[in-house]
């Protein structure tokens, strides 16, 4: 490390510095104070930028379907990176632009379970996360008795060779947008984060997921294609299916729905339930070449 680095960073100040640590400077339940007040992890983007190796900053984190948030430690290294839109209005036309905002590919600083790597994506200007993808690693869940049971008979399980989902393959588990009126972007952050973490693992790239809520339409547009219904898919009723929506094949009723939809206005397919969906290779292949180009973890 230079010595003008070391300079600007505030090591070689004759006296303590009385930064206040803020934001996610602080590590959860640790000290980052000197006895002498001298506060080491400033966070601040020209730090940032110069960090040689990872460094762990706390975080409040609220997970998938919590009512309330909790602290978390993770490991931020500032060259993983990537890219979401920041939603702002534009003062001379007063419509809401998408601006490109870089945001830390972070880690938890405890390793979870193998089947179930997490990354939470900390907004660079605020240090704020906005939101993060936890993964399922079938690999890690061959024996899982409950898991099995789960999903032997549908489409999360089953190996379609036809579209290139293969035994080992990667699950969109958890996916939130923690602040959707500001931020979007994070669904496709998170295919990319999906797809590098197959090349990473040597697993040939097929992600699988399941849309609920209202989620479906949004999954579409990004490139995700939804399994037919099986008459004998334990998960879903496929007569019953079939009588209300008249069809078997999901990804019909959401085309129609988009097309009917006025723009601006949410697509509405709550009514559908939770549906599996899967990457089709077309769109593997275009994440593929984008991560090549610009790959987040480097």
């Amino acid at each position: 490390m230079d010595l003008l680095l070391l300079k600007r960073i505030g090591f070689l100040k004759s006296k303590p510095l009385s930064v206040k640590p803020v934001g996610v400077n602080k590590l959860c339940d640790r000290s980052v104070v000197q006895a002498d007040k001298t506060v080491l992890n400033r966070l601040t983007t020209d730090v940032f930028e110069r960090m040689p190796s990872t460094k762990t900053y706390c975080i409040q984190h609220k997970p998938y379907g919590a009512i309330s948030e909790r602290k978390i430690n993770i490991k931020i290294n500032p060259s993983h990176k990537g890219v979401v839109y920041r939603k702002e209005v534009n003062p001379l036309t007063g419509k809401t632009e998408k601006i490109p905002t870089e945001v830390y590919v972070a880690r938890p600083e405890t390793p979870e379970s193998p089947a179930f790597p997490s990354f939470y994506f900390i907004d660079k200007n605020t240090k704020q996360e906005v939101g993060f993808v936890t993964l399922m690693d079938f690999r890690h869940l061959k024996n899982d008795k409950s898991f099995y049971a789960a999903y032997k008979d549908s489409p999360y399980y089953e190996i379609f060779p036809e579209l290139g989902i293969g035994k080992d393959r990667i699950a969109i588990n958890a996916l939130q947008n923690n602040q959707p009126d500001k931020y979007s972007g994070i669904g496709e952050l998170a295919d990319k984060v999906a797809l590098e973490y197959c090349l990473k693992e040597n697993i040939t790239p097929n992600i699988v997921s399941i849309a609920d809520k209202n989620s479906h339409a949004a999954h579409y547009k990004r490139g995700r294609r939804f399994f037919n219904i099986d008459k004998n898919d334990v998960n879903i009723d496929g007569y019953e299916f079939l009588k209300q929506f008249k069809t078997l094949n999901p990804n019909e009723i959401i085309e129609a729905r988009i097309k009917g939809t006025a723009a601006g206005d949410k697509v509405y397919t709550e009514d559908l339930g939770q549906l599996f969906m899967y990457m089709p290779q077309t769109v593997v292949e275009k994440y593929l070449k984008l991560i090549s180009e610009n790959p987040i973890f480097k």
